[in-house]
């Protein structure tokens, strides 16, 4: 049977996002295995706010209860940074686009390196106005870098939006998309994909985590995936989406694009020296738009 997203309003508010800044939030103190979104804090909404009053022992608590989780939320968010800092360092002029942008702070805690680079958040209204009130009142940066825009992914057109608020065709453009394919269905994911593909015309990297797909279909083997699976139906935002290791260069292909990384739990634990276990039906993935400008 086809899974389908439950239907979200503008007025929504995603649970998940709050319990990511949270897990962030929780390791973001500590000595060794560092979380370096020190921002995470500010933007855990209640009940998940709870957890930080006594951190030992909520992290001590998570790893039984969702085994895993909060060590992927860490390599996660290392790894995303060092790719974008990567893309910052060889783009100058470009754009960052975060779709799904939740309490993501790095147009904050990157301000001094975008140089002329501009990014473009785009969410559910109800966790954008969250978002600004707490960058508002807490007078994060007087000059932010970043545009804010309302969207439903499910009942909005991405082209649309991006033809409406502006969006430079022509620029090189890195697309951050953490934390968010496993929520939407497959023909959202295609047609996110297909969009971004027509719309830009330079340069296009993508950077993406995603589910395997036998653990979407039901293969709770994993480490961590029944404890995590069990929590994301009690707030009814259940994962969705997967993709099989042995098919995701054809997958891609198909949509215009390459693979050019692919790390899984194990490249993860590996690159960023953790003595933890992370959650094993997660990886991350880099790709690249195969033709721009009519350059391979």
């Amino acid at each position: 049977m086809k899974k389908l997203a439950p239907k979200r309003t503008e007025s929504d508010f995603i649970q998940s996002a709050s319990v990511t800044a949270m897990m962030r939030a929780l390791l973001s103190e500590k000595n060794e295995f560092q979380n370096p979104d020190y921002l995470a804090k500010y933007f855990v909404s209640h009940p998940w706010s709870e957890f930080l009053k006594d951190r030992e022992k909520s992290i001590e608590n998570l790893e039984e209860r969702v085994p895993g989780c909060i060590y992927y939320h860490l390599v996660r968010t290392k790894k995303f940074d060092q790719l974008c800092l990567k893309w910052l360092k060889e783009n100058k002029n470009g754009q960052i686009i975060i779709l799904g942008s939740g309490f993501d702070s790095r147009a904050i805690i990157f301000q001094d390196k975008l140089d002329k680079n501009f990014i473009y958040e785009f969410d559910l209204k109800q966790m954008l106005n969250y978002k600004k009130e707490i960058i508002k009142s807490n007078n994060f940066c007087n000059s932010l870098k970043s545009n804010f825009i309302d969207i439903n992914f499910h009942e909005d057109s991405l082209i649309e939006s991006f033809f409406s608020n502006k969006i430079d065709q022509h620029k090189n453009t890195l697309i951050i998309w953490e934390g968010v394919t496993y929520f939407l269905d497959e023909s959202t994911i295609i047609e996110i994909l297909n969009n971004l593909n027509e719309y830009f015309t330079n340069e296009l990297e993508i950077i993406l985590d995603y589910a395997y797909r036998d653990y979407i279909n039901g293969n709770l083997s994993y480490y961590g995936a029944s404890e995590l699976n069990r929590e994301l139906k009690e707030i009814n935002e259940p994962h969705l989406f997967g993709l099989e290791q042995n098919k995701l260069d054809g997958f891609f292909n198909a949509l215009g694009y390459k693979v050019d990384e692919n790390s899984k739990a194990e490249d993860l634990e590996n690159e960023f020296g953790l003595k933890k276990k992370i959650h094993a039906f997660h990886g991350i993935l880099k790709i690249e738009k195969r033709v721009y400008n009519g350059k391979i």
